[in-house]
C-alpha cells in the first residue's frame, strides 16, 4: 500500500501533465514551474484528492479502490494490446490475399463460419478481419465477465450445496451463515438447484472462452514493423483479461459504486472538454477538412461537364 501511494505520487502529476499536453485535460495542467521544472498545478491538485480521499476512507476501503483501479487499467492495456495487433495494416495490398481466393462466396451463417473461422487463410490484416477481431474481443470481454461473476457467486452456494449434503447424515451439522436461522426445506432445494445452473453455466461459459480463443487465434495479426511487440498473442493477454477481471468481480458492492462514480466524473470530463480539445481529435479534423476542400474543385468540374 505504501509503495503504491509513493508510486502515485510522483505518476499521477506527469499523466495529467501529459494527458493535458494532448488536449484530454484542462490546458492549465500542462504548465512547468519554472524553477522547480515540474507540473506544480497538477501536483498541487493530485495531491489534495488524494488527501481528502484519505481523510474520507478508510484502510480497507483504500485498497479496494487503489485495487480495482489498478486491474482496469491492466485490462485496458491488455484490450489496447488486442486490438492494435489485429489493426487494419493499410501498407499491405489486400489483393494480395484476394489472388487465389476467387471461389464463389457463400451466403448467410456459411458465409459468417468461414469470416470468423478465416477459412480462407487470409494472412495479412484488413478492414474485414479487423472488423471481426473486434467483435470476437468484446464478447471474450464480455464473456469473461459473466464468467467471473457466476464463478463468485457459486462459492456461497457451494457452501450450501455441501450443507444440503452433510445434513441428511448428521443433523446438528453447522449451518453457513446464508441460511442459518432457517428451517424451510424449500430454501435448501433451491440453493441446490442454483448450484447446479451455476456449475453447468461455468462449464458453458469456459467452453465459450476457450472457443473465442481459438477464433481470435485464426485471425491475421498486423504486420507493422515495431522494436517490441508481446509474445504469444492473444493467448497472454486474454489470460490476462480473464485474471483481471475475476480479481475485479472479488470486490465488494461499495467499491463498484464507488468506483463507478469516479469513473462517471472523468467520463463528464472527457466528454464535456477533452472530445472537442483533444490534439488527436483537432487533427482528424483538420485533415477531413482539407480533403473536403482539395475534392471540392474536382466536384466542381465535374458538375460542370455534366451540365
Amino acid at each position: 500500500m505504501f509503495a503504491s501511494l509513493l508510486a502515485s505520487m510522483f505518476s499521477m502529476p506527469r499523466i495529467l501533465m501529459t494527458m493535458a499536453e494532448d488536449g484530454l485535460m484542462f490546458s492549465m495542467f500542462a504548465n512547468v514551474h519554472p524553477k522547480f521544472k515540474t507540473p506544480l498545478l497538477a501536483t498541487l491538485l493530485s495531491g489534495l484528492l488524494a488527501g481528502i480521499v484519505t481523510a474520507l476512507l478508510n484502510l480497507d476501503q483504500l485498497m479496494n479502490m487503489m485495487s480495482i483501479g489498478t486491474l482496469l487499467a491492466y485490462t485496458i492495456v491488455c484490450i489496447c494490446v488486442l486490438v492494435l495487433r489485429y489493426k487494419n495494416d493499410s501498407d499491405v495490398d489486400e489483393s494480395a490475399d484476394k489472388q487465389g481466393n476467387d471461389k464463389p462466396e457463400s451466403s448467410g451463417f456459411l458465409k459468417a463460419v468461414g469470416k470468423y473461422f478465416n477459412l480462407s487463410n487470409v494472412k495479412n490484416a484488413n478492414k474485414d478481419t479487423q472488423i471481426v477481431a473486434t467483435t470476437i474481443i468484446i464478447l471474450y470481454i464480455c464473456t469473461s465477465a459473466l464468467f467471473s461473476f457466476i464463478t463468485v457467486q457459486q462459492q456461497c452456494v457451494t457452501t450450501v450445496h455441501q450443507w444440503c449434503n452433510e445434513s441428511d447424515s448428521n443433523s446438528t451439522t453447522f449451518q453457513p451463515d446464508c441460511i442459518k436461522n432457517t428451517s424451510n426445506d424449500k430454501l435448501f432445494e433451491h440453493k441446490c438447484v442454483e448450484h447446479s445452473i451455476a456449475k453447468y453455466t461455468s462449464i458453458v461459459l469456459a467452453i465459450g472462452l476457450l472457443l473465442l480463443l481459438l477464433l481470435l487465434t485464426r485471425q491475421p495479426q498486423s504486420n507493422k514493423k515495431l522494436s517490441f511487440k508481446v509474445p504469444l498473442v492473444p493467448l497472454i493477454p486474454c489470460i490476462s483479461i480473464l485474471m483481471n477481471v475475476y480479481l475485479m468481480m472479488k470486490l465488494d458492492v461499495i467499491t463498484w459504486i464507488r468506483f463507478s462514480i469516479w469513473l462517471l466524473i472523468g467520463l463528464c470530463v472527457y466528454g464535456l472538454y477533452g472530445m472537442k480539445n483533444s490534439a488527436e481529435g483537432l487533427r482528424r479534423r483538420a485533415e477531413t477538412k482539407s480533403q473536403l476542400s482539395s475534392a471540392e474543385p474536382v466536384n466542381n468540374q465535374i458538375s460542370a461537364m455534366n451540365l
